[in-house]
């Protein structure tokens, strides 16, 4: 038996003194609770939760939830009570925040008098986590927040999320949030975040029980608005109102929402001004780019800025807007440049830029009848910058409307008449010095020319069939680097840095190689002469003998005044073939390489004549060539040689063949020339000409004059041939024609007219390139059928070696898929057409390295 007997408690009278106490308490607490009451409410619930023999935990904990529940359903009808007499708005808000901001703390504190009976009954009993879960037994806390949300927020939710509506609504016809009312809001907030039961700043119920009402009722509110802007206000007028309104919005709801809640209503009510009349605003966006005066770049700024993050499919429409405007503002500046409809441009198809054989015709200045190059390339570079101006003004330099520019560019640079040709050969005149199309490059500030290539190179990036480019740029490549007439290496690299950087490494590697061989070629014309100092005799033949007077001389030197030296490469020096004095293997490099011993290779002599009064001696420069590297061929040619020619050859292919060995050497005269000096005329001349002239010009040191059809028969040319290469000397009044005074037609030439000497001749200038023979139209015709030819084999090797490459990796493929793919791929050189890749598809079935995906599908496998 206890010394200590329990004491025992008055239930009802004890839970009177508690209710007389909590009810002031919930209703305002005031200052606070002092330190004594809080003992005295404490200790009679410990006091009646304790007590071994009548504990009452059940009967303390629902006397305190029917008490809740009558304060909170008093408080409900005071609040329907008020709502009587229709108060304003921000006094009912106000005295719900301020009810529930009361109760809450009144509360706190009520959990603390009450944390005895939370730490053990209700643990035990608590309805979602006690270990025998009783119905309707919370935490002191959550039952008071209970009570709140099932006997008030529960019966005025609406009519407090009206009043909000409300608030918000004359704020916006004010254009202001007055303080108080921005405080209240915040308040209630506040409610929402703890009648969710949600420790965090956006609440979910307050999300789904106002916030989406705030978001559609702005929506709707700013439609209307919108529309009555729309009736009295032009576009530009309107979307500067619009920001204005946004703005505005966004201050109000910064003032009593969180971030995300302010974020939602914003995105509302710019799809309500933006989106909602989104196909008037395109509709006037067109016009703001095509606007006297400029773009009103301003207002395009602003429409970008409040489309960006509200309308994909906005964004999305004003690019195409932005696309086509380019596209025409391109096409209508290019077009211009272009030939009328039925004429043939001079820049116009794939036409050949060097080694058509004799009479190769120079370029043209640019596509268009008499338009320069440079006017075109300004053309379009200037569309390009002043549209990459309105992108950075008016879109903020966005990826996207880049692309938009660069997809634009992309289709007027390409609608210009042989734009691949057109570039390559711009580019050339600024990197030949004097034999180029165009009389050589312009005589330019090296910085001019370095941004001169850089205007050609940055329109490349744009070109479509940039495969022509590349068959048209090596071409010219290879006349400059093999007649010497390249400005500098520096320049050469420059140019080819600029295309790696559009078009990648591979593309400019086969264009390096020339540079190899053109360093190769020096490193071995200087061991030529090494070895002729060796062997004095092996190449030290006697002058042509002058012909009774003949004031032709025959001497020679290095072709177009290229100097022998050493000169700076693009690459670095690489052996090739195999020197009989190493022991050591090397792979040959060209079309003629077939064993490791070496391959062949062409040879390209470039004699200069002119030779002093006595002891004449020929001085040649031999360019090797790697056969396959270079884009030029061979051809047979039953020329008679003059015999110092002659006997370098032979000179030159004895060193050769000591040198290396397993090598062939084929002689390509038709891209030589030669300097040849006159004594026959009243001054000194220096003739630069063509290996044809100077067969034909050598011929008069035997005799003053002769028949076309003596010459035809002594060099063993064709008549046309001969007449068309001597149709330049007779236009430069070198020679002349017996009985015809000045002939303007190479074609009325007869093979009984007689060529002469004219000594009447006279020029300013002491060195005279001799002028290009007229074009050998069939000659041309053929060459273009041959590139087109190249191109289309190029292509279809490119083209599937891409399909086997990808069906190789992914062993199946869909039809379309496969068509995409390709088509990807190969756009780094050309624009693919579906049925071309379609052919090629059916090509490589036919080989078998494709086959058609068993059962009939839409679709290949490959073929191990």
């Amino acid at each position: 038996m206890s010394l200590f007997q329990p004491v025992p408690m008055d239930f009802e009278s004890t839970w009177q003194m508690l209710e007389d106490h909590l009810n002031p308490i919930l209703r305002d607490i005031g200052d606070g609770l002092n330190s004594d009451s809080w003992m005295d409410l404490y200790t009679a619930v410990y006091k009646l939760c304790s007590n071994p023999t009548f504990p009452k935990h059940r009967e303390l904990y629902f006397r305190l939830r029917d008490m809740l529940i009558n304060f909170t359903c008093g408080f409900c009808d005071e609040l329907q009570q008020l709502l009587q007499s229709s108060p304003p708005s921000e006094v009912f808000l106000n005295k719900y925040c301020t009810g529930f901001e009361r109760y809450s703390i009144g509360m706190k504190y009520s959990a603390d008098i009450f944390s005895y009976l939370d730490r053990y009954w209700i643990r035990e009993n608590h309805f979602d986590i006690g270990e025998n879960p009783t119905e309707h037994v919370y935490y002191v806390w959550e039952l008071a927040l209970h009570m709140w949300r099932e006997h008030v927020y529960d019966v005025i939710n609406m009519r407090v999320r009206q009043s909000v509506m409300d608030l918000l609504e004359n704020s916006r016809r004010r254009r202001q949030l007055a303080p108080g009312i921005a405080d209240v809001l915040r308040r209630l907030m506040q409610t929402y975040v703890l009648l969710g039961f949600e420790n965090r700043e956006r609440s979910e119920l307050f999300r789904k029980e106002l916030e989406e009402a705030m978001v559609a009722d702005a929506e709707a509110h700013y439609k209307g608005v919108g529309a009555d802007l729309l009736q009295y206000l032009g576009v530009g007028a309107y979307l500067a109102e619009a920001e204005k309104l946004i703005q505005e919005e966004e201050v109000r709801c910064r003032a009593c929402l969180n971030r995300e809640s302010v974020r939602r209503v914003r995105r509302a009510v710019e799809a309500a001004l933006v989106v909602h009349p989104l196909d008037r605003i395109l509709e006037e966006a067109k016009g703001m780019l095509a606007a006297e005066g400029g773009p009103r770049t301003a207002d395009l700024r602003r429409m970008y800025a409040l489309m960006r993050d509200v309308s994909e499919d906005g964004i999305a429409r004003l690019q195409d807007v932005v696309r086509e405007h380019i596209q025409a503002e391109g096409l209508k500046v290019v077009k211009a440049f272009n030939p009328p409809t039925g004429a043939v441009a001079a820049g116009g198809g794939v036409r050949p830029a060097w080694g058509a054989g004799p009479g190769d015709a120079a370029a043209t200045p640019g596509p268009g009848g008499g338009v320069s190059s440079e006017q075109v390339v300004a053309a379009a570079l200037g569309v390009y910058w002043q549209h990459h101006a309105l992108v950075k003004e008016a879109f903020l330099e966005a990826k996207e409307f880049l692309d938009v520019l660069d997809q634009a560019s992309r289709v007027f640079v390409n609608a210009i008449d042989g734009a691949p040709e057109m570039l390559a050969r711009h580019a050339h005149r600024f990197l030949d010095k004097g034999s180029g199309g165009g009389g050589g490059a312009p005589r330019v500030a090296e910085d001019e020319r370095q941004a001169a290539l850089g205007r050609a190179a940055f329109l490349f990036q744009f070109v479509g069939d940039k495969d022509v480019f590349h068959k048209v740029y090596a071409r010219l490549l290879a006349q400059r680097l093999a007649e010497g007439t390249s400005v500098s290496d520096e320049a050469e690299e420059l140019m080819l840095g600029k295309l790696k950087e559009y078009a990648g490494f591979e593309f400019i590697s086969g264009l390096q190689r020339m540079f190899i061989d053109k360093s190769m070629s020096e490193d071995l014309n200087g061991e030529y002469r090494r070895w002729l100092a060796r062997a004095p005799g092996a190449a030290d033949p006697a002058g042509a003998a002058l012909n009774g007077g003949a004031d032709l001389a025959v001497g020679s030197s290095s072709a177009g005044a290229y100097k022998p030296v050493k000169k700076k490469t693009l690459l670095g020096k690489l052996g090739f073939g195999k020197k009989k004095s190493d022991k050591s293997s090397k792979t040959g490099s060209g079309g003629g390489g077939g064993d490791r011993r070496g391959g062949s290779e062409e040879l390209v002599s470039h004699t200069q004549l002119a030779g002093p009064p006595v002891a004449p001696r020929l001085e040649a420069y031999s360019f090797i060539l790697t056969a396959g590297c270079w884009p030029v061929k061979a051809k047979n040619l039953n020329l008679q040689l003059p015999v110092l020619v002659q006997e370098y050859i032979g000179a030159f292919t004895t060193f050769y063949n000591e040198t290396y060995t397993g090598r062939c050497l084929k002689y390509l005269f038709h891209l030589g020339h030669a300097e040849i000096s006159t004594r026959c005329y009243g001054g000194r001349y220096t003739l630069v000409a063509s290996t044809y002239a100077m067969l034909l010009l050598l011929e008069f040191n035997h005799s003053d004059a002769l028949s076309l059809g003596a010459l035809c028969a002594t060099l063993q040319m064709e008549p046309k041939e001969t007449a068309r290469q001597l149709f330049p000397m007779l236009k430069l009044k070198l020679l002349s024609v017996q009985g015809l005074e000045n002939p303007t037609d190479h074609e009325a030439l007869k093979d009984s007219d007689v060529i002469r000497v004219n000594p009447r001749f006279h020029s300013k200038r002491t060195r005279i390139k001799l002028p290009s023979p007229p074009e050998n139209k069939k000659v041309a015709q053929q060459q273009n059928l041959e590139i087109r030819e190249e191109l289309i084999a190029d292509r279809k090797m490119v083209t599937q070696a891409a399909i086997v490459r990808t069906m190789k990796a992914r062993r199946a493929m869909g039809h379309n898929d496969l068509l995409a793919e390709v088509t990807r791929q190969v756009a780094k050189l050309y624009t693919a057409d579906v049925k071309f890749v379609k052919q090629q598809i059916e090509d490589l079935i036919d080989k078998d390295y494709l086959e058609r995906r068993e059962g009939g599908g839409d679709g290949y496998a490959y073929v191990d």
